[in-house]
């Protein structure tokens, strides 16, 4: 613990306070040796005697988080947040679920906790993918768990509501590229979403990788792919039985469905 929201002062949008003895600073997530201005997102470390030595076991892991900065030894946290004028440290993402689309920041969390306000969506997370056309940047992937009565709609139109929704209420660079479908957001032993679990399931759709014909796109815009067919982990099967893949699925034939994932 290297914060606290102090006694009659706490905020509930920031985690607090450096505590006594502790060093809190925010950096640049390039170098991690650059002191960000207030109010200006970087990642979180901190420095002082409460600092762990390390990982049990994990000697890359201990060196990634534990660094040397100004002579001191500092545990970089992997939270991405910033300090205000007042002290107050506010967390935004973990930086490894952190976007940069078009040279912008993009955190995850603020679009999941936008897509809130929608009531067909019972669970949504944001993936991040490589951008190939512009190297550096990322897609803005949004897997969504919808509610029981939204799974009676037309999914086309259900995703066509919630791009809507994010064009309305969002800056452009935030808007998904795509929106995968899924019957349930797979979640840790902590009841948190298990972005990794996703990650691994994400598999790009594209005419050379499945082998689609133009013929096919253009009837079957929409095919439902098997977890074997994507190449889930076996652990993940029990939980990812079936999983939407935005661009070329829901609706096959047995037969075609062959030749496009063979």
């Amino acid at each position: 613990v290297h914060v606290c929201n102090p006694p009659m002062r706490s905020r509930p949008a920031a985690v607090g306070i450096p505590v006594a003895g502790a060093d809190t600073r925010v950096v640049d997530l390039e170098t991690g040796t650059r002191e960000m201005p207030f109010n200006e997102p970087g990642e979180i470390i901190t420095s002082g005697p409460q600092l762990m030595t390390g990982y049990l076991n994990l000697p890359e892991e201990s060196a990634r988080a534990l660094r040397v900065l100004d002579g001191r030894t500092w545990m970089f946290t992997g939270d991405v947040g910033f300090m205000d004028e007042e002290g107050y440290v506010h967390v935004c993402d973990r930086a490894k679920d952190m976007l940069i689309v078009g040279g912008y920041k993009v955190f995850s969390v603020e679009i999941e906790d936008k897509l809130k306000q929608l009531d067909c969506i019972a669970q949504s997370a944001v993936i991040g993918t490589p951008d190939t056309a512009r190297p550096g940047n990322d897609i803005v992937n949004l897997y969504v768990e919808l509610t029981p009565i939204a799974r009676a709609l037309d999914p086309d139109e259900v995703r066509a509501g919630i791009l809507a929704f994010c064009r309305e209420h969002m800056a452009p660079y935030k808007v998904p590229k795509q929106v995968i479908l899924i019957e349930q957001i797979p979640v840790t032993a902590l009841a948190k979403i298990d972005k990794k679990a996703l990650r691994a399931t994400k598999v790009r759709i594209h005419a050379d990788i499945v082998r689609l014909k133009p013929d096919l796109r253009a009837t079957l815009p929409w095919v439902r792919i098997h977890a074997d067919a994507v190449r889930l982990k076996p652990d993940l099967r029990a939980t990812l039985p079936w999983v939407r893949i935005h661009a070329d699925i829901v609706r096959m034939n047995p037969d075609p469905r062959q030749e496009m994932c063979g």
